[in-house]
């Protein structure tokens, strides 16, 4: 009887030990489990830390960044020979120089009244070169025109509504003339257009250089080129008025 006892229980202790070992062997992978979770995150940490102690700071960085922007930019002075000469670069209401600042990708300084007339223009090298090319092109023209306009008695005058009056020819260039288009004062500012965009629209589809009245000069546009593209630019002045007023304004408007 005690025999057949213990053959019996025989099954369940070996059950009992193979539980025990499949638990303790259990246990031991998540141990090792563990222990490489542990040391992935030991050595995420230190990468961590040795990237944050071979890093630069913010501010750092930033500043090297601005440094460095500035490095790359320069600064050059580009005289023009008198105020006239700043005023015509400069264009009405600044329309001439935002567009030379857009065109160029440059900061550039305009020198107010009582300053020596020099621009202070600001970029990358290759920007600033072109910008003070322009100015000095344009200084150079304008030049050119004023020393002629000596010879001008009589200009072209546009009435209210666009009329021509009596025409007088400086001769320029070989081939080229310059009209003088007086304008209402009123108009100025529609032939001009929103930063310079209209009077620009018609230099490039004339083919002609126009020089646009400042505030403390008379209303009177000065236009370039060869005889019949300077006829075309007075042409467009005329319908750009008498489409902007409708012919409204009378013969009575104060020139």
């Amino acid at each position: 009887m005690n025999m057949l006892t213990a053959t019996a229980n025989l099954p369940a202790t070996a059950t009992n030990t193979d539980h025990h070992q499949t638990h303790h062997q259990s246990q031991q992978i998540q141990h090792i489990g563990q222990t490489i979770e542990d040391e992935r995150a030991f050595q995420l940490a230190l990468e961590l830390t040795m990237l944050c102690l071979n890093s630069k700071p913010e501010q750092e960085l930033d500043g090297d960044f601005r440094a460095n922007k500035k490095s790359q930019n320069t600064t050059e002075c580009v005289p023009v020979p008198s105020s006239e000469h700043v005023a015509e670069i400069v264009g009405r209401q600044g329309c001439k120089i935002k567009g030379l600042r857009a065109k160029t990708n440059t900061y550039i300084k305009t020198p107010v009244r009582g300053e020596e007339p020099v621009f202070v223009v600001t970029g990358r090298k290759e920007d600033v070169n072109a910008a003070k090319n322009e100015i000095l092109s344009a200084a150079e023209h304008f030049t050119h025109i004023r020393l002629q306009r000596k010879n001008n008695i009589n200009g072209v005058t546009l009435g209210a509504a666009g009329a021509p009056g009596q025409q007088g020819v400086i001769n320029q260039m070989p081939g080229q003339t310059t009209i003088q288009v007086r304008v209402p004062y009123r108009v100025v500012g529609l032939v001009v257009g929103p930063k310079g965009a209209t009077i620009k629209r018609i230099q490039q589809a004339t083919n002609t250089y126009i020089i646009t009245p400042s505030r403390e000069k008379e209303p009177v546009f000065e236009v370039t080129g060869l005889p019949d593209n300077v006829d075309n630019a007075r042409k467009e002045i005329e319908a750009h008025i008498a489409l902007r007023t409708g012919g409204l304004l009378d013969s009575s408007t104060r020139l």
